[in-house]
């Protein structure tokens, strides 16, 4: 969809950015030192029967098609229940891009960092 609406160059950037951000919510956390619970782990995208492996192939192609296949992997059912049990599952597209966080440390640190630094926050303020 980005592709269509913005141009290749436009979707690969726009890609490769989410792909930085992983990284850069991480680093900035280690800088500042909030512990945010920052795990890089990836993510899997299953498929839980025949009629959803298209999709995954599909997936899997498209990066392809951008150049981005680097990023994933696609796993048949033997890789896949290497990774997770899953009943029914066939398959996937594995990304190692991915991490989890808390969430709520991440916003209650980063609002400290920057009252710290000398930036003051407004809360329930209307915009106008």
């Amino acid at each position: 969809m980005l592709e269509q609406r913005f141009g290749r160059a436009s979707a690969i950037a726009t890609q490769q950015a989410m792909y930085d951000a992983v990284d850069e919510v991480g680093r900035a956390a280690a800088t500042e030192s909030i512990d945010i619970q920052w795990t890089r782990g990836g993510s899997l995208r299953v498929a839980r029967g025949q009629q959803q492996l298209p999709s995954i192939q599909r997936a899997f192609e498209t990066y392809e098609r951008f150049g981005l296949a680097e990023h994933y992997e696609l796993l048949d059912k033997r890789a896949t229940d290497e990774r997770v049990l899953i009943a029914g599952a066939l398959g996937s597209i594995y990304s190692p891009n991915t991490a989890t966080i808390h969430p709520g440390k991440l916003v209650r640190g980063l609002a400290r960092a920057v009252e710290r630094l000398g930036g003051v926050i407004y809360e329930q303020t209307e915009v106008t």
